[in-house]
């Protein structure tokens, strides 16, 4: 009986396997029976959201300070946390033997001492290069501060930021299914941001990546230039300003978990009244999310299907420092356990990287570029100019968060931007090396 059962159990998977050959379009699998056949748009891909929020224990020490507004300490402390959370959000992707993670959190700037301690556990628990995982600062100027400029955080929240993230990774590759990826832009009207630079213009692309697996929307991936600072210095509890809002309009439309990663916002703000009191600042950051929706929902709609395949190519930077700011706050211990500058003789150096990254091949290929900090319109539309295609998504304050990013032509002694800037040469270092990676 066993006998004739295995040669019918044989003949009939070979009936199976020659029809499916002859017909295309079904797979016969003995562990899950009939299955559609993959297509040249399938991924493996999978999503996780972790909470970033801090304990209460922590929060009552009263040294867990939020960066982005003021100096050292001169904010004061965080003393809760709001409705919306902080968290890390991972979207793990892989075609072929090639993987790719998008990691983006809700925080103001994150040095590259945690930076590297994100990507090294991250890799040793599920095998994917450090380099391909693309870590993004959403920049909320409510978040905490992992870079020690403003105060930074205790030593046992730091520990929970780093390994929360990594989790976050671990669980996005943990459970990963076939899916397709779409991707779209549109453009977000001008009177919704401004330049504080005075250009009368800013980079008003929006751009997604929408990834499901059958009907199910498992991510949506939104990246758009603005800086998440409608809440503002006299707002005490941890946020993600309206990058929270616009995150769940689009997960209450479409399901899944959304993200967001900034593009070339440094010189950009969102145009709104910031007049109002701090008992508004949060219906003013969550009508801005909502309003920004709306265009999300036009870059879907013009989504088109991209093909299978992850190219990656990063290049190590070295970005000298002469910010007299910069290299007074290491010297003082400032970036102590956040941040790691290099010194030789009497210059100062961060090194870091740059990835090019390109989803897909053909007419729907997306092209990305990291942005290790702040680039301003002019940089980001410059940058624009040297990737090929018709979708393009420029991943700011990604693999590094060093401060402003601009070109030595529009280099100005009285501007803001340059006071937290690097140098002269940071912003044009950036360009040279994207056109290198093209």
């Amino acid at each position: 009986m066993g006998k004739k059962f295995s040669r019918f159990k044989s003949l009939f998977t070979y009936i199976m396997v020659m029809t499916t050959l002859l017909l295309g379009g079904v797979v016969y699998s003995p562990t899950s029976g009939f299955a559609q056949a993959g297509t040249n748009a399938d991924f493996l891909a999978g999503v996780a959201k972790v909470s970033l929020s801090p304990t209460q224990n922590q929060l009552d020490g009263k040294k867990l300070y939020m960066g982005g507004y003021g100096g050292y300490k001169t904010r004061g402390p965080a003393e809760g946390v709001s409705n919306d959370g902080i968290y890390a959000r991972a979207l793990a992707v892989k075609s072929g033997q090639e993987s790719l993670v998008f990691l983006t959190i809700d925080t103001t700037v994150i040095g590259n001492v945690i930076l590297d301690a994100i990507r090294q556990g991250a890799s040793s628990q599920t095998g994917i290069p450090e380099d391909h995982i693309v870590i993004s600062a959403t920049h909320t100027h409510a978040g905490p501060d992992l870079n020690g400029l403003w105060g930074g955080v205790p030593a046992d929240y730091k520990q929970l930021f780093i390994e929360n993230s990594i989790q976050a990774v671990v669980q996005a590759t943990g459970q990963m299914k076939h899916a397709t990826i779409r991707t779209g832009s549109t453009t977000v009207p001008q009177e919704l941001v401004k330049n504080r630079r005075g250009l009368g213009y800013t980079d008003q692309e929006l751009g997604i990546l929408r990834v499901q697996s059958g009907n199910k929307t498992l991510a949506t991936l939104v990246n758009f230039a603005v800086h998440p600072v409608v809440l503002r210095d006299d707002n005490k509890l941890l946020s993600s300003d309206f990058v929270g809002s616009l995150e769940k309009e689009i997960e209450s439309k479409y399901g899944g978990t959304a993200m967001f990663v900034n593009g070339a916002q440094g010189d950009v703000e969102p145009n709104v009244n910031w007049k109002v009191p701090v008992s508004e600042q949060y219906t003013l950051a969550k009508d801005y999310g909502q309003s920004l929706s709306k265009y999300v929902l036009e870059a879907i709609e013009k989504s088109k299907t991209v093909s299978q395949g992850i190219a990656f190519q990063t290049q190590n930077v070295t970005f000298p420092v002469e910010n007299p700011s910069f290299i007074f706050a290491k010297n003082v211990g400032l970036f102590n356990g956040y941040a790691a500058m290099r010194q030789e003789g009497n210059q100062y150096f961060f090194d870091c990287r740059i990835s090019r990254i390109t989803l897909g091949k053909g007419a729907n290929a997306v092209e990305m570029v990291t942005l290790p900090g702040e680039a301003v319109t002019n940089l980001g539309l410059n940058i624009r100019d040297l990737m090929p295609g018709d979708h393009k998504l420029l991943l700011g304050l990604t693999h590094d968060t060093l401060g402003y990013l601009i070109p030595e032509s529009e280099w100005s002694t009285t501007g803001y931007e340059e006071t937290v800037s690097l140098g002269r040469e940071a912003g044009d270092i950036v360009r040279r090396t994207i056109e290198e990676l093209y």
